[in-house]
Parts: C-alpha cells; structure tokens; sequence
C-alpha cells in the first residue's frame, strides 16, 4: 500500500504505470460510497493526480463498475466485485477514445454520479471518466442499449 485513509487504501500496480484507490470495506461500485466518505474519496484523487501529475504528465480517472462492453474497450476482459479506480497516465489510456461517444453522460462532479447511482443507473454496470481537464463522462450499457 502507498497511502491509507480512513476509508480508502491506494495501491500501485505492478503490472501498468497506474495506481489504484479502493475502499477498504467491501463495496461493488465506488458510486456507493457512503455520502460522508465523498470529500475524503475527493481529495486521495486529487493526492493520486499530482503524484501522476509530477511523475508522468496528465492523467485519466476511470472506473469500471461491473464488466460491461465499455470497459472491455478499456482493455478489461474480467468482472472485479470490488470497487476501484484506476488512474493512469493519459497516454497509457488508448481505449479512452472509443468511450467518449454522443452516448456519454457528462457530469460536473462525482457528487453527479453518486446522484445517479441512486436514480437511473441503479444496479446497472458503468464506466466512469474523469481526465486532466475536469471534463466527467459515464456511459451504461443499460442506457446505451
């Protein structure tokens, strides 16, 4: 583990240039977070982005949650039932591309999604963006067809 929090542990991966947040209870989708934990989950992006920021430039925000064919774009051909967000250098995200379509919904903050969490992407798998510019996109295969 590189950082701990309260609520949240952040990893690097051995395998990629990336790192990942993951909340230490067992939780499926990081949308589900209790609301208290929001402003803590903000500020370990915001700690993970200026480590990426420092070592390797701009950086992408992603998570998957539940394998859907958007995250299959994404490079992931196995479904995790625990919540992670993967942050990687931007270049490192070629798929990225090919998930920013007209399908895409875009959000002002995660506060956004965990709303929608709670409304029409209930239950449903979903791949969530945040890049360097602030620009936020989730898209669902439940609302893509």
């Amino acid at each position: 583990m590189l950082l701990d929090s309260n609520n949240f542990s952040v990893a690097s991966s051995l395998t990629s240039r990336e790192y990942l947040i993951f909340p230490k209870e067992h939780i499926t989708s990081l949308a589900d977070i209790p609301e208290s934990w929001l402003e803590e989950f903000r500020g370990l992006r915001e700690l993970v982005r200026r480590m990426i920021r420092a070592d390797r430039g701009s950086s992408t925000l992603y998570e998957h949650a539940g394998l859907n064919g958007w995250a299959r774009h994404l490079g992931h051909r196995d479904d995790h039932d625990h919540a992670h967000m993967h942050c990687a250098p931007s270049p490192a995200l070629s798929g990225v591309r090919r998930i920013v379509t007209p399908d895409c919904r875009v959000l002002s903050s995660w506060r956004d999604l965990w709303r929608l969490r709670r409304e029409s992407l209930a239950g449903l798998p979903y791949v969530y963006l945040e890049d360097e510019t602030g620009r936020r996109l989730v898209v669902s295969d439940g609302e893509t067809g």
